[in-house]
């Protein structure tokens, strides 16, 4: 889901959603950017849960937070870079699924250090 700029006669222009959702299915699955945000949200089963957005290369992403996600992401101090990899899925001992992501993170280059 792209944004859509739909420019007015009067300059003003009406932005859409702007944050491409992401749907943690294939291993090896990757958003690296810049983490801008999680929030509290109500999910698609009408329950509250988290939602995290990473600003990307191409575009803002955003994506509700499994158990692993959210106790990994959660840590990560806001406007830090983040690599996000879906590893796959695995069982539980209680018998039930969940999702498994490898995090990592750094804190962003400052102008400072790139001249």
């Amino acid at each position: 889901m792209n944004s859509t700029i739909a420019p007015s006669s009067d300059g003003w222009e009406e932005i859409g959603n702007s944050a491409e959702i992401i749907r943690w299915e294939v291993p090896g699955m990757q958003v690296v950017g810049t983490l801008i945000s999680i929030d509290d949200v109500i999910g698609v089963n009408g329950r509250p849960c988290k939602e995290a957005t990473v600003a990307t290369t191409d575009g803002n992403k955003r994506f509700y937070l499994s158990t692993d996600l959210q106790e990994k992401l959660t840590a990560v101090p806001i406007g830090n870079e983040v690599k996000i990899e879906f590893m796959g899925e695995v069982r539980t001992m209680r018998g039930m699924m969940m999702k498994k992501f490898r995090v990592q993170s750094r804190k962003p280059e400052t102008t400072e250090n790139m001249f």
